[in-house]
């Protein structure tokens, strides 16, 4: 109910762990071990995937949707120079 906005009153009854998320209850960050031997595993674009989402904050939302579509896109990073290198002319880059 409260996800909706609406508020209700029970008049006295308690309900057990009624503000837990329990979907995010056993979630912790991966320790740089455990980070380097998924990235060692990863194919190339998990890599880029990974490091996106561990090193900048960015949610795994941010990168696309479900097939892959509607993401990130490298002309969203503004200080990103493609030609015959890739370069950055400022670190660390805006992500428009």
């Amino acid at each position: 109910l409260n996800f909706n906005d609406v508020t209700a009153s029970f008049n006295g009854i308690n309900i057990a762990g009624e503000y837990e998320n329990r979907t995010l209850i056993n979630e912790r960050v991966p320790s740089k071990e455990e980070l380097s031997r998924i990235l060692k595993k990863a194919t190339s674009r998990g890599k880029v995937s990974i490091s996106i989402m561990a090193f900048s904050g960015f949610r795994s939302e941010t990168l696309g949707n479900y097939e892959g579509t509607d993401g990130l896109r490298l002309g969203d990073i503004k200080e990103l120079k493609i030609s015959d290198e890739i370069e950055f002319t400022k670190i660390p880059a805006t992500i428009m």
